[in-house]
């Protein structure tokens, strides 16, 4: 952390690039977007001192990553498709049918969510 620019031209490149990104988001409103709540004041200008503290974002806090979520679809699935524990376990297959429409709402939540970006480039 004592020198983050080991190659100047990438790092401003890249904090550019995070500072545009983090300008663009901040003025997008979804419920299934992640919300930045603040950039300084400097954007990319932050990055020329070098310090690791020269530019910051505030955004939300995420609990799970979609992929996090999709790990724990297929741990489900698996124990519902047991040859005798499975189907012992979901016998009229409500807990199936619960599992799909949760991974289509989470689908359908998604294509929302990059219908909007795309609608706000």
């Amino acid at each position: 952390r004592d020198r983050l620019p080991l190659n100047p031209k990438k790092f401003m490149n890249g904090a550019i690039d995070l500072a545009i990104e983090a300008s663009f988001m901040s003025r997008l409103d979804h419920p299934n977007l992640l919300k930045i709540r603040g950039i300084s004041l400097d954007g990319a200008r932050g990055y020329a001192s070098g310090e690791h503290d020269g530019f910051f974002v505030i955004m939300d806090s995420l609990q799970e990553t979609l992929q996090d979520r999709i790990i724990q679809w297929r741990r489900k699935f698996k124990q519902l498709h047991r040859p005798v524990l499975g189907k012992f376990r979901d016998r009229k297959g409500k807990r199936r049918v619960s599992l799909f429409a949760e991974r289509l709402q989470y689908a359908l939540d998604v294509a929302s969510a990059m219908a909007h970006l795309h609608k706000n480039q």
